[in-house]
């Protein structure tokens, strides 16, 4: 096995994080999903464009859940993170990488988007459909693809242990976990 062949085996392999906030994780665990809520414009071509640059307009939307394949740029979004199994989505969805490197927003990032409103795929690549509202698509079956589930207690502040909010939710996530033989972590930092 030639190293491009082990090292791409390995990127397969990895894994990817989606990071919740407390508003969503209660509705996400009770009903076993995440929503697809985040759209992102797409180029037939793939190429990604700006504002203002030749066939801007000439795209369509497509609606997909952010992963992503940095822990700490995870950390960032939510207090909890979902470490999801990269090769058991790939099985079933499709991912686009999007490379976010623009120094007009100021982010760099390499994005996983799970695309989840089109399935056809053709020589040429995805041929996604356009965006309307199509109601509620969800990646089902979350604790399927979980592989842990990490509690960010840096967002509840530095006595958090004593905090009842966060206890509160450290009891719903242990309540999960343990009914789906989801390992938890709650790192001190």
């Amino acid at each position: 096995m030639k190293l491009v062949d082990i090292l791409l085996e390995f990127s397969r392999s990895a894994d990817l994080y989606h990071a919740s906030k407390i508003g969503f994780y209660e509705d996400q665990l009770k009903g076993n999903f995440i929503t697809a809520s985040t759209i992102h414009r797409y180029w037939k071509d793939g190429q990604r464009r700006e504002r203002g640059e030749p066939k801007y307009d000439d795209h369509v939307w497509i609606k997909g859940i952010s992963l992503t394949r940095s822990l700490d740029f995870a950390k960032r979004w939510g207090p909890i993170v979902y470490v999801l199994d990269q090769s058991k989505l790939t099985a079933r969805y499709k991912f686009l990488p999007l490379k976010w490197n623009s120094p007009k927003v100021k982010r760099f990032e390499n994005e996983e988007f799970l695309w989840m409103n089109t399935s056809k795929i053709s020589g040429d690549g995805p041929e996604p459909v356009r965006y309307a509202d199509d109601g509620k698509v969800k990646l089902n079956n979350l604790s399927r693809y979980l592989k842990r589930i990490i509690l960010v207690n840096k967002f509840f502040g530095p006595n958090y242990k004593k905090d009842e909010f966060y206890l509160k939710v450290k009891d719903n996530l242990e309540k999960f976990c343990k009914l789906n033989k989801i390992p938890l972590e709650t790192p001190e930092n």
